[in-house]
This record gives structure tokens, C-alpha cells and sequence, in this order.
């Protein structure tokens, strides 16, 4: 199992709940191309929810290979309170313990497409930060310790 999984999986499944979203419903997801964005995607397609995913104008063909409508991203608050419908995932470790027991079936079927992991040693924190939030990177970043002297 990627590392990355347990807590990408525990935040989409964690606002997939919090939304308690259900079939026929339509669901905007902001970030589509990311680790989270891309699992939420999955689960709310298979369970018949309408999903649109928000992403950069390079990653359209992914969004679409997940089931999701692509869309290029620009939001307007015009209700000025988060609008209709509008949550945000809240951390919590009880937020979502059943988490790896819906992703690891679809995972174990080789259906769940996740990002690939890149390991980058703790004394490149910044670096990881700087690729992320200049969206020059396309793999889920983790931060490993330093190897014992």
C-alpha cells in the first residue's frame, strides 16, 4: 500500500461524509488532480453522485479518466458566506475511521488510480512546499527522516 494512501483516503472519505453526499446528487470537487481530490472523485462516481472536478487545464484528461466532468477553476462567492451547500473538510482523528475499508477494496481491484509517491528527505521541507505550492509537481510528497549517522 502507498504510504500516502491511509491519509489521502481518511480526508476524501472524511468530506464525502461530512457532505453526506448521496446517488443523484452533484458534487464540485476543487483540487480534482490532487491525492484527496482524485480518491473523493472515484468514491462519489461509484456511488452515483454527478461529479465535477475543478483542475488545471493539464490535468482535464485525468479528471474525465475518473468519472468526473473537468472544469477549469475560478470561484465566486457571490453569497458571501461559503454559498449553498459549501463545506469544508475539518480534520478529526474520528472523522472517517472506516476509511481504508472502502478504499482498500477498490484499490485491491486495481481500480483506484492514486497519485505516485515521491520521498524527499526532512531537510527539504521547503523545497516540498515550494513544488506544491507552485504546482510543479504531480506526485504526493513525503517527507522522510534522516538516516541514522
Amino acid at each position: 500500500m502507498p504510504a500516502a494512501l491511509p491519509a489521502a483516503a481518511e480526508a476524501a472519505v472524511g468530506i464525502l461524509k461530512q457532505l453526506r453526499v448521496m446517488r443523484g446528487e452533484t458534487l464540485l470537487v476543487l483540487g480534482a488532480a490532487g491525492s484527496v481530490g482524485m480518491i473523493a472523485m472515484q468514491l462519489a462516481a461509484s456511488w452515483g453522485v454527478t461529479v465535477i472536478g475543478a483542475a488545471a487545464p493539464r490535468d482535464q484528461d485525468l479528471v474525465r479518466s475518473l468519472g468526473a466532468t473537468p472544469v477549469t477553476y475560478a470561484v465566486a462567492d457571490a453569497a458571501g458566506k461559503g454559498g449553498l451547500g459549501v463545506a469544508f473538510s475539518v480534520g478529526t482523528p474520528d472523522r472517517a475511521p472506516e476509511a481504508l475499508d472502502q478504499t482498500m477494496p477498490v484499490l485491491a481491484t486495481g481500480t483506484l488510480r492514486i497519485r505516485r509517491e515521491r520521498q524527499l528527505p526532512m531537510a527539504q521541507a521547503a523545497e516540498a512546499h515550494r513544488l506544491l505550492e507552485n504546482g510543479d509537481t504531480h506526485e504526493t510528497l513525503i517527507l522522510t527522516p534522516a538516516e541514522p549517522a
